[in-house]
């Protein structure tokens, strides 16, 4: 009885995978992806807020309250709890200014290791964004 009904779901799932093909027997979606994967292209922009002109000071104001400890009052990695990390916190005013904000967000909320951690359960989508705008604001030329 228990082969019986592992045939019979192997059938179904055979008989369902072949109604899935296209004229030209692949497994692709109208995108041209292949049907059932997930392709992952980075993260992407969403939006979010605009940047209003009280974003930057905002977010000077939160890089102070949560990252200044590691990354420093500059930015520059050098905070008073650094020494104590196993991996060096970034140089935030070396960013790539290649990165969008919505790149900087993603990082924010999701941390980079153990030692940087996800704000993302901490600070709102918003915050985030105020501060990346501030990071962003202190690049080098």
């Amino acid at each position: 009885m228990k082969n019986l009904i592992i045939l019979v779901l192997s059938g179904l799932f055979i008989l369902s995978c072949e109604s899935l093909k296209t004229k030209e027997g692949s497994f692709r979606n109208s995108d041209g992806t292949r049907h059932g994967w997930t392709v992952f292209s980075g993260p992407r922009p969403t939006k979010v807020y605009e940047q209003d002109a009280g974003s930057v000071t905002r977010g000077k104001k939160l890089f102070t309250m949560h990252c200044e400890k590691c990354h420093g009052s500059n930015g520059t990695g050098d905070g008073p709890q650094a020494e104590k990390l196993k991996i060096k916190p970034g140089n935030l005013t070396t960013f790539s200014k290649d990165y969008s904000n919505h790149y900087v967000v993603f990082q924010i909320n999701e941390g980079r290791s153990k030692e940087m951690p996800k704000w993302k359960d901490l600070i709102s989508t918003k915050e985030s964004l105020d501060i990346s705008n501030y990071i962003l604001s202190i690049q080098k030329k």
